[in-house]
């Protein structure tokens, strides 16, 4: 090596490289101090509870069975089911509740051919999602082969 070639130049001193490290060390630590101030905000590390409503119980009631016992499926002006890929619900109202009971392929034929339909002629409401086609066939089969009119029943592919 000859006397006028220096060696090659840091681009950061050592001393300033763990200034750096210690500045953004004490930034985190501070954003983290700053999160546990504000209530719903943090690392989502953990069981929180979540932002509540300001009330707080000392211990939860114990539940009591309050169902009321299933009554008795009336004919109405339409019969709405729920079908999935491997059984069919009736809709219910309870206590102005909307509810699904498991039901029968015939109880739903009986159902329909007793209802009165409502003004556009509709006396079932088939409420379908993602699933076989074979389920709704198979009910759709039915009923007009029951005597129940085509145009009367209707498949909306929709999810309340």
């Amino acid at each position: 090596m000859t006397s006028t070639q220096n060696p090659p130049r840091r681009s950061l001193r050592p001393g300033r490289k763990f200034a750096a490290g210690g500045i953004i060390a004490a930034l985190i630590a501070l954003g983290m101090w700053l999160a546990s101030l504000i209530p719903g905000l943090g690392l989502g590390l953990g069981g929180g509870s979540g932002v509540g409503t300001g009330t707080q119980s000392k211990s939860p009631a114990p539940k009591q069975n309050t169902k009321p016992a299933p009554k008795p499926v009336e004919p109405s002006d339409v019969v709405v089911v729920r079908v999935e890929k491997d059984r069919y619900l009736l809709q219910q109202t309870v206590d102005g509740k909307r509810t699904y009971r498991p039901v029968t392929l015939d109880k739903i034929v009986a159902l329909a051919k007793q209802a009165a339909g409502d003004k556009t002629g509709m006396k079932v409401q088939l409420l379908v999602g993602r699933i076989p086609e074979a389920p709704l066939l198979r009910l759709k089969k039915k009923l007009i082969a029951a005597g129940i009119d085509p145009n009367a029943i209707v498949s909306r592919y929709a999810w309340e």
